[in-house]
């Protein structure tokens, strides 16, 4: 049996991150993928501080420096600033994996995932091909991961339904402006449009229902309609479609087990963003793991880890989604034409979750209270599960 310090299951951008950032501490690391590496279903738009962070602006398609959310009944706000780009993500992964391997990591693709048992003092690891042996094993599956699951830790979540074409044959007036959040027809799902080039776009719709074969047929029709009345139609030459697990990283840890990224709910609810996420996950991620395997930490102090660089913000996300997934169209009109008094800065901050201490949390409420009376938002009924809990 072949060992190792840490196994990860999984080589999207937390598996990735998580492998680069545990090797340069001169961890030994192997990352098992059942499919060749580049395959992401969901990353379109990050954050160009993180891409200069990990060396790969080269793989950046386009400089985003525009973000524009509006709304049927008239509601917009532009939020100017070059901070966002499109990356080609099957790249990026090639790309971060090649550093991840020159610090010293090993990753083993087309080899799948079966199973696993405690044996003394380790955690053996059953693929396809092989037995490894692992003084801890990583959960880098994503949404479909039922590692979690099988040992009885069910994490609360809202499923945010994906489906999305990358479009060729437009004509876009300006590529470096984005089309992020458009409610376009009545109802709690949106449409967005994220150019990458003059004539080619990835043209989507986020529902927050759980996509699956009855309502990808109503999300693919929506899609077609914006498509038409918005002039974008032209030859589609690839799609992405799946589920965003939104919702509180209340469990992320077992005997031997910790997860990232999906495994555990998305790292912050902001979908598309959340490239940027996994990889400021896996830093903290790599810090613990390396106390962990000097037996300095307990696996259970992990999600404290995790959390603490999250609060008392990580409340505020998860409240903003669960006013979206409640809001009526009135309501998310006023919220989109309310956000056009609040500050920059403060909305830079809540898309890339650089800062969601005490001053992010507070601007945050006063942001909410300014734009909603207390009945609105009562009538609401919003829940938020603490995730620190």
């Amino acid at each position: 049996m072949k060992n190792f310090d840490v196994i990860i299951i999984g080589a999207g951008p937390a598996g990735l991150g998580s492998a680069y950032n545990l090797a340069k501490k001169g961890i030994k690391v192997l990352v098992i993928e059942e499919r060749q590496l580049g395959k992401t279903d969901k990353t379109w738009l990050t954050f160009l501080s993180v891409l200069k962070k990990y060396n790969l602006e080269e793989n950046i398609v386009n400089r985003i420096d525009t973000l524009t959310f509006r709304s049927y009944l008239g509601g917009v706000y532009h939020l100017d600033g070059e901070i966002t780009a499109t990356i080609d993500e099957k790249k990026a992964l090639k790309n971060l994996a090649s550093q991840a391997v020159s610090n010293g990591a090993k990753i083993n693709t087309r080899e799948s995932f079966v199973n696993y048992k405690y044996l003394q003092g380790i955690i053996a690891i059953n693929t396809s091909k092989e037995t490894y042996g692992a003084k801890l094993m990583i959960d880098a599956m994503g949404a479909e991961s039922h590692i979690l699951g099988s040992l009885g830790f069910s994490n609360p979540k809202v499923n945010m339904g994906c489906y999305a074409c990358e479009v060729q044959g437009l004509k876009i007036p300006d590529r470096h402006k984005v089309i992020i959040y458009d409610s376009f027809f009545p109802g709690n799902d949106y449409f967005w449009v994220v150019p990458q080039t003059n004539a080619r776009a990835i043209v989507g719709i986020f529902s927050f229902k759980t996509l699956n074969q009855i309502t990808l047929v109503t999300a693919k029709r929506r899609l077609q309609k914006y498509m038409e009345v918005n002039k974008l139609n032209g030859r589609i030459v690839g799609i992405k479609k799946g589920n965003i697990p939104l919702g509180p990283q209340k469990y992320c840890s077992a005997e031997r087990i910790i997860s990232i990224g999906d495994s555990a709910n998305t790292a912050l609810p902001s979908s598309g963003f959340s490239f940027a996420a996994c990889l400021k996950d896996s830093e903290i991620l790599a810090d613990f793991a390396e106390e962990y395997l000097d037996n300095k930490k307990e696996i259970s102090e992990y999600k404290a880890d995790l959390l603490s660089t999250k609060l008392p913000g990580i409340e505020i996300h998860c409240l903003i989604s669960d006013l979206v997934v409640n809001f009526t169209d009135p309501l998310l009109n006023k919220a989109i034409a309310g956000m056009e008094g609040q500050n920059k800065k403060f909305i830079q901050q809540f898309l890339t979750g650089d800062d969601m201490g005490i001053g992010f949390t507070t601007q945050a409420v006063k942001s909410i209270l300014s734009i909603f009376n207390f009945n609105e938002i009562k009538r609401r009924q919003f829940s938020i599960n603490n995730p620190a809990r």
